[in-house]
């Protein structure tokens, strides 16, 4: 009856595998909040020459698809940010995708690329070993705060960060509604709850129904504009 799920199910994979999709997450179903951001991070080794963003892209830009950059996959966030990071910057990248799990993280520390998109839940255990640099977020991490995002580093357009919400079926009674949409901001909003989750690097940023069907219609259109300029559809 309740569904908690993420952008990639109501944004991305309908875009990428349209055939696979067999609802329209706006009209299908009813915004009940949204909870969470998942933040992604570019990182290179910590024994890289790069220290910065800045000096990645003025080196990438020399030295056009030289580097390698793994994601977890053709048509992920990480990939449309990869895109959007290429568009914003004119460097152009060669993309390794994976099909997720630790594989984009080790393919970074083995050596077999230079870059990686990943969850920065993910990324930061190594950072702290020692073995990793994070060069930008996808949003402001609470313990990460010297990490920029790309808009500070004064670009125009922000890059997706993922997200989980509440879903109902369409058409939810309006009684029903009035009970269940203030107990997910409650829950979201308790700060105790909210201390837990973002210790593990996520970011609690609540949303209304509203505000939360919006955010996924101006993703979609987003999204699906990256997606045909680079072929992964046709319109």
């Amino acid at each position: 009856t309740i569904g908690y799920t993420s952008s990639g199910a109501m944004v991305t994979t309908r875009i990428v595998n349209p055939e696979n999709v067999h609802y329209d997450p706006l009209k299908d179903f009813d915004q009940l909040g949204l909870h969470v951001f998942f933040p992604t991070a570019f990182a290179v080794q910590e024994s890289s020459p790069w220290k910065t963003f800045d000096e990645l892209i003025d080196y990438a830009k020399k030295n056009p698809n030289k580097l390698r950059v793994s994601t977890t996959g053709t048509g992920s966030t990480s990939h449309f940010n990869l895109e959007i990071i290429q568009s914003l910057t004119g460097a152009q990248f060669t993309h390794v995708p994976f099909k997720g799990g630790e594989s984009v993280i080790t393919a970074l520390l083995g050596g077999h690329v230079e870059m990686t998109f990943d969850a920065v839940s993910k990324i930061k255990p190594h950072v702290e070993a020692g073995k990793m640099r994070m060069l930008l977020s996808t949003s402001k991490i609470p313990d990460l705060p010297n990490i920029p995002t790309i808009t500070e580093l004064g670009y125009k357009q922000e890059l997706f960060t993922s997200w989980f919400g509440m879903y109902g079926p369409a058409g939810l009674p309006e009684e029903v509604k009035k009970v269940i949409i203030p107990a997910v901001e409650k829950a979201v909003k308790n700060p105790e709850l909210k201390a837990k989750v973002e210790k593990m690097d996520f970011v609690v940023d609540y949303k209304s129904p509203a505000e939360q069907k919006k955010l996924a219609a101006e993703e979609y259109e987003k999204a699906s504009a990256i997606a045909v300029k680079v072929g992964l559809r046709s319109k």
